[in-house]
């Protein structure tokens, strides 16, 4: 099966979470994914074949997969789920078949050139204050995405 045909729905079922809670990232869980790949998109895999296509995904550069660890000082290590961001690459092959990625191209350029937002603010700033039950704001998390796509920025284009 082609590198394509198995990110596409992926790509697909992250893209409608992220629309779905206005957010330039997202982080489902496996079971919510394969369930929302059986109800919206008609495709029944098993964990490991979601597993694998992920992996080949990420290594085609479609998606950033960052895994999410904290340390309790009881519990000792906390395992969140995984954080998701599309890059360039996956927004480009989604509007190849047809979504309407227009805007998520736009914002995911102006974000990671350090542009501000259409209301004047900065697009970090607005965040920063939102604290999640794991102590980590916003701003955090997308320091964490904008250290791995300015890595790969240049592989992203190529």
């Amino acid at each position: 099966m082609n590198t394509a045909m198995k990110a596409l729905p992926i790509l697909t079922t992250l893209w409608f979470t992220q629309k779905k809670h206005k957010k330039d990232y997202s982080f489902p869980a496996h079971d919510t994914i394969l369930g929302n790949l059986a109800k919206y998109l008609r495709t029944k895999i098993s964990k490991r074949t979601l597993c694998r296509w992920m992996r080949v995904t990420e290594d085609e550069k479609y998606l950033i997969r960052i895994r999410r660890i904290s340390r309790h000082p009881i519990h000792g290590m906390v395992f969140n789920s995984t954080l998701y961001k599309i890059t360039i690459k996956g927004y480009m092959l989604l509007k190849k078949y047809g979504a309407n990625v227009s805007r998520e191209l736009a914002n995911f350029i102006n974000w990671v050139s350090g542009k501000k937002a259409k209301n004047g603010k900065k697009r970090h700033g607005q965040a920063k204050n939102d604290v999640d039950s794991n102590g980590r704001t916003r701003w955090d998390i997308k320091k964490e995405i904008s250290k791995f796509c300015r890595d790969n920025l240049t592989k992203i284009f190529m």
